[in-house]
C-alpha cells in the first residue's frame, strides 16, 4: 500500500482532505513550495483566478511530500486560499481559511490584500470557536504514522483545538521522534 499523504482542515464538524496522487508525489519538489506559493499569491492578487486551480495543485504536491512543512508555510498557503475565496466571493470558505492561518502563526499577514480583506481576516478570528477535540486517525495501518497538528508533531491520538486547524498525517519512509504522549 503507497503512503498517504493528506493536509486537512477541521473546524465547526468540517473535515476536508486534499491531498497529492502517488504520481504527483513522485513529481514532489519540496524546495518548490515557497516559490509555488509566490506564484499562487501572485495569480490571486493579479485576480488571475482560472490560473489559480493547477498552481493549487502543485502547491499541494509540493507539500504532500518530504519534511514537515513549517507552520508559517501552511499558515500562509491558508491566508492565500482565503484571500482569493474572499476576491471571489465565497464568504464562507475565506472566513474558514483566515481562521485556521490565525490558528496557525497568528502574526503572519500580507498588506497586499488590503484593508477590506483584512477585516474579513479579523472577523474571522474573532468568530473562531474555542475548546479542544480529539483527532484519531482511523486506518488499519495507523501505526507508524506521523501527525502534525498546526506543524507541530503530535503522536495519536492527538488532542487539539475545536477551532479550525491545520492537520497533516502521513506515514514517512523515516519516522522522527515524537513527543511522549500526555
Amino acid at each position: 500500500m503507497a503512503p498517504l499523504f493528506s493536509w486537512s482542515r477541521l473546524g465547526l464538524a468540517v473535515l476536508a482532505f486534499l491531498g497529492a496522487s502517488p504520481s504527483a508525489r513522485a513529481e514532489c519538489s519540496p524546495a518548490d513550495r515557497a516559490m509555488l506559493l509566490d506564484h499562487a499569491e501572485r495569480a490571486v492578487l493579479e485576480g488571475r483566478f482560472d490560473d489559480y486551480p493547477g498552481l493549487s495543485e502543485q502547491v499541494d504536491a509540493s507539500l504532500s511530500c518530504g519534511p514537515r512543512v513549517e507552520p508559517r508555510l501552511a499558515a500562509r498557503l491558508f491566508l492565500i486560499e482565503g484571500a482569493r475565496l474572499h476576491f471571489s466571493g465565497a464568504a464562507d470558505g475565506a472566513r474558514l481559511a483566515f481562521a485556521t492561518a490565525h490558528g496557525i502563526a497568528p502574526e503572519l499577514w500580507n498588506l497586499d490584500y488590503g484593508a477590506d480583506t483584512r477585516a474579513v481576516y479579523d472577523a474571522a478570528v474573532a468568530d473562531r470557536p474555542t475548546g479542544r477535540g480529539t483527532l484519531v486517525l482511523e486506518t488499519e495501518t495507523a501505526e507508524g504514522w506521523m501527525t502534525a497538528i498546526d506543524g507541530a508533531l503530535a503522536p495519536l491520538p492527538a488532542e487539539a483545538p475545536s477551532a479550525t486547524t491545520s492537520c497533516r498525517c502521513s506515514r514517512p519512509m523515516e519516522r522522527p521522534a515524537m513527543p511522549p504522549a500526555s
